[in-house]
């Protein structure tokens, strides 16, 4: 077996700061969304609501294809409280938190996502002249 030399040892030492630097930043970027950056966008049958999070918590009731889903906003994250589905897989997803993240129902046709602000594409009710 080989003995590292010294100039072994420096470029491995090197490489292990560049990964940590670029593990950091990478980190620090994920973080700098603020809960005003994102916002919930719950899709269901042929609707589509956008709110956002909520200090206290606050539940908003879908009608799905088989009935009913709860989905619950907190401050920071959301989930689905309860579903009409028989299998409860969006049930059990629990709680998401960050951007692109989403909780899908098949059977009730409810799809829940975290979305940037400057991706959600912006309607236009109504045009005045």
């Amino acid at each position: 077996m080989q003995r590292l030399k010294l100039g072994d040892i420096i470029l491995l030492i090197f490489i292990l700061i560049a990964a940590g630097i670029f593990f950091v930043l990478k980190i620090e970027n994920k973080n700098n969304l603020t809960k005003q950056d994102k916002k919930i966008v719950i899709k269901y049958l042929d609707n589509e609501l956008i709110t956002e999070f909520s200090k206290n918590k606050k539940e908003i009731k879908v009608k799905g294809k088989r009935g009913y889903s709860i989905i619950e906003i907190g401050s920071n994250w959301v989930r689905m409280k309860e579903s009409a589905c028989p299998s409860k897989f969006c049930v059990k997803r629990g709680k998401i938190f960050k951007s692109g993240e989403s909780i899908i129902c098949l059977p009730n046709q409810v799809l829940i996502t975290i979305k940037e602000e400057k991706n959600i594409k912006k309607r236009v009710d109504s045009i005045c002249h």
